[in-house]
């Protein structure tokens, strides 16, 4: 491990990719654990820590995005089975009640991790395709 300090962009990159993940108040849980017990502070993290932090937070910038994609596919679905509120808007409390009730892992919507996502699309496509038979 080097002992230097980050050059000032790679800072600024981390501390931006932290503000667009909105994980500002989780930046020393990271630092903690990517410094390996060293400090909680982002401004004392090495460069190699910098660097380390900016792809995982890159990772978790496309594992949030793929999540995102498969809960728009949910969403989108819903909107066909007509999951309205008032001015056309998908009914989230309905999804979120549907996913705890009827979803394999008993949670709202946005808990869900990217791996369950997958198995929960798939589970409403096939609500999905028992709506569309009764119509």
């Amino acid at each position: 491990m080097q002992n230097k300090a980050p050059k000032p962009e790679k800072f600024r990159q981390m501390m931006s990719l932290f503000t667009k993940l909105n994980l500002q108040g989780r930046r020393h849980a990271w630092a903690f654990e990517y410094s390996q017990g060293r400090t909680e502070s982002t401004k004392e993290l090495y460069a190699d820590e910098v660097t380390a932090i900016i792809k995982g937070l890159e990772v978790y910038f496309k594992e949030q995005d793929v999540a995102n994609q498969m809960r728009r596919k949910i969403i989108a679905k819903a909107h066909l089975m007509q999951w309205e509120v008032k001015g056309g808007k998908a009914d989230m409390e309905r999804i979120d009640k549907w996913c705890i009730n009827n979803g394999p892992y008993k949670k709202e919507l946005n808990k869900h991790t990217v791996k369950e996502l997958g198995i929960l699309v798939s589970v409403f496509d096939k609500v999905y395709k028992q709506y569309m038979n009764k119509v």
